[in-house]
């Protein structure tokens, strides 16, 4: 499936993807401002969404690196930025007018606390977790004019280990639960990691009493491996899928396209 590439020239808090690839137009919406006054450059179709030549660009005298935003059938996956990570530290409205989407009600999902809002940001900062390798916001995509709806939270914890291996985690606020949009957003997320030819296995951790988390694991055909201690849960167990258990199963999962994004590096 192809891709197309932008380059978005403002990252300050406000501009946000308001259409997914999918259409025969693509825009960015910026809160206070024209849209029209937005500079933002159509690059190139693909069919390789990891490719190294396309991790950043030079334009003028910026650098700009590439932000992926994956549309599944009822959501937008859309990476967190130290601009809108600085916002959710301010408050629930704020990350909205970043990312130019509504914010659920009982917003922050269970378990998604200021102190992952910050290690993520340091994370980001530090360039320890890539982009495209960390935090996406799930949003319940609307037509515009309608605002697309924050419901959830999850991605990757890093990019491939020497191993091949990378870990997703996923969460959704208690009002949009039973949707499907849980395990939705897992198939965008091992769809993106196994197009990266590095990528051999996708892990995540759970708890056992955690039914809901292992239900949405179980109906994306992770496999249970066994308890498996993550940081700060001795507790913790763990499921994964391989690249050739993906391949078997694909067909049966929701369908993704990618728009990406050009941020100013920083």
């Amino acid at each position: 499936m192809a891709s197309v590439e932008f380059v978005l020239v403002d990252d300050a808090p406000g501009t946000a993807v308001r259409r997914a690839l999918g259409g025969d137009e693509s825009y960015a919406a910026v809160s206070g401002r024209d849209s029209s006054e937005l500079e933002l450059h159509s690059l190139k179709k693909h069919h390789h969404f990891h490719q190294a030549e396309t991790t950043s660009i030079q334009h003028g005298a910026i650098r700009y690196n590439h932000m992926p935003v994956l549309r599944t059938p009822h959501l937008l996956l859309i990476p967190a930025t130290p601009a809108t990570l600085s916002a959710e530290l301010v408050s629930p409205s704020a990350l909205g007018e970043s990312l130019g989407v509504d914010v659920a009600p009982s917003w922050p999902p269970e378990l998604y606390d200021a102190d992952a809002v910050r290690w993520t940001l340091s994370s980001l900062e530090s360039g320890a977790c890539p982009p495209d390798w960390c935090l996406y916001y799930f949003a319940e995509y609307a037509d515009p004019p309608r605002r697309a709806i924050l419901i959830g939270v999850g991605g990757f914890k890093g990019g491939p280990t020497d191993d091949g291996t990378v870990e997703i985690g996923y969460g959704v606020v208690p009002e949009f639960r039973r949707r499907g949009y849980a395990r939705e957003a897992v198939d965008g997320f091992v769809g993106w990691a196994f197009e990266d030819d590095r990528v051999s296995r996708v892990i995540a951790h759970t708890l056992t009493h955690l039914a809901p988390s292992i239900a949405v694991l179980t109906s994306a055909e992770f496999t249970y491996v066994g308890p498996h201690a993550d940081a700060g849960e001795p507790d913790a167990i763990q499921y994964e899928l391989t690249r050739d258990a993906y391949a078997l199963t694909r067909e049966r999962r929701a369908p993704f396209t990618v728009t990406t994004l050009y941020i100013p590096a920083t």
